[in-house]
């Protein structure tokens, strides 16, 4: 079924790609196969280019919000102006689901295209109407948090440092917690290693600055930051470096 709104969606897309307010409601088939994968799901959203608030319910919800995180070969964003995310939650504070929200808010955010999120859960009666839940970092445990930082740390191993800014409670909780992340602190274009090494832990260093003859050479600007980085040579792990005559 799936493909088949697909295809329908991709022939009728001029009138879906200025469609802001979409709700899907996905439930498994009654034999447990649900032949839905995220990127059917990824595929399926991509024409909605104009959906500002997206409600998801249904015990599919967390296949749904994993598969806006997918890219592609042209690491294109799944619903570019998503505003705010509604979801119906299959049961109370179910971890899953929470974790993959947490993951996608924090994936956009990095690519700066933030977003809100909100759990709605109906009271026994749906006559009362939706209690709204809103989503924050401190409902997460440690182990949680760990595990969205993994997730990012393997997917942007450059970049991990940018999350230790999101809060104080995470960067207190990765910084704790070194063991099994291989964490490393790469010095490359544009990095403020003369500025700001001294403010991290003693982390191995990845010099990268070319290395390759297709490779820019580094400008001056990232000279010192190379010299601040290799007076470390007893953390340096790993160098790339296109020499230039100014740093021999």
């Amino acid at each position: 079924m799936l493909p088949s709104m697909t295809e329908i969606c991709s022939c009728l897309a001029t009138l879906v790609s200025s469609v802001e307010d979409l709700r899907v409601h996905a439930t498994r088939l009654s034999s447990g196969q649900d032949n839905m994968g995220r990127e059917k799901w990824a595929k399926l959203f991509r024409p909605f280019r104009s959906i500002k608030l997206f409600h998801i319910a249904g015990d599919l919800s967390t296949d749904i919000v994993l598969s806006l995180q997918l890219f592609g070969k042209r690491r294109e964003t799944l619903l570019p102006a998503l505003h705010k995310l509604y979801i119906r939650e299959p049961g109370p504070r179910y971890a899953p689901l929470r974790e993959a929200v947490v993951s996608l808010m924090v994936s956009r955010r990095l690519s700066g295209r933030r977003m809100e999120a909100e759990y709605e859960r109906l009271w026994d009666n749906e006559a009362v109407g939706p209690f709204p839940r809103q989503v924050t970092i401190e409902m997460l445990p440690d182990h949680v948090l760990l595990n969205i930082f993994r997730h990012y740390l393997y997917a942007f191993p450059q970049s991990w440092p940018t999350l230790m800014h999101v809060d104080s409670r995470r960067r207190r909780t990765v910084l704790r917690s070194p063991l099994g992340l291989h964490l490393r602190l790469y010095c490359t274009y544009g990095t403020p290693v003369l500025r700001t090494l001294e403010y991290w832990p003693p982390f191995p260093l990845v010099v990268n600055y070319g290395g390759s003859p297709m490779s820019n050479p580094p400008v001056p600007e990232d000279e010192e930051n190379i010299m601040a980085a290799l007076e470390q040579s007893d953390r340096v792990a790993s160098i790339s470096l296109t020499v230039t005559n100014s740093l021999l």
